[in-house]
């Protein structure tokens, strides 16, 4: 995927660029070696369990691996969960929504592809039966979550991995938030 100034302007982070001789032949192994190492980081501090690498793979086989497995991470829907969501969804006046539609965006997402869990209509066995039916049925085994400290937060981590997103207050004043935000996202599905 390449990235380029509209994709980070999107997600409201400035121009990235590659550090001088990143991309150069002789540092490739070493580079990958030192990303691998970033990602155990950003892992570490976002609650994300990771496998542990396999240093005696070759990077061949390592990147068609990746590849395939970003292919069908991209096709899973996300499944967003958190206090409310259901205030935000598709409503234009919201800056929570616009603010999801440059997320959607900048992944090259539909609106299709998220699906979203208020936690705050999840009160009863009923209600919370009804939605991880719902998550059940999308085949996913990651849904984002936005907090911890709802009820629907137990019977989920019996069957899906859950994923830390920022809150939509901290993305918006923090760039560190939007940054966080990106990684999380890149790394759950496989990119970059």
């Amino acid at each position: 995927m390449g990235l380029n100034q509209p994709f980070f302007s999107a997600l409201g982070l400035p121009l990235w660029k590659a550090r001088p001789g990143f991309f150069s032949e002789g540092l490739k192994v070493t580079q990958q070696s030192e990303s691998n190492t970033e990602l155990e980081a950003v892992a570490t501090q976002t609650n994300i369990s990771q496998p542990p690498i396999d240093n005696t793979t070759s990077i061949h086989d390592e990147s068609s691996t990746a590849s395939t497995e970003a292919v069908a991470l991209n096709s899973l829907p996300w499944v967003w969960v958190g206090a409310g969501l259901a205030d935000i969804w598709q409503n234009p006046q919201r800056p929570e929504w616009q603010l999801t539609l440059n997320i959607l965006k900048a992944f090259d997402r539909s609106i299709s592809e998220l699906h979203f869990v208020d936690s705050q209509l999840c009160q009863s066995e009923e209600a919370i039966m009804n939605a991880l039916d719902t998550i059940i049925d999308l085949g996913v085994d990651r849904v984002f979550v936005f907090e911890r400290n709802t009820a629907i937060i137990e019977d989920l981590q019996a069957g899906a991995e859950l994923i830390d997103l920022p809150s939509f207050e901290q993305l918006f004043t923090s760039a560190e938030a939007k940054k966080s935000l990106y990684q999380i996202l890149c790394q759950a599905n496989g990119i970059g």
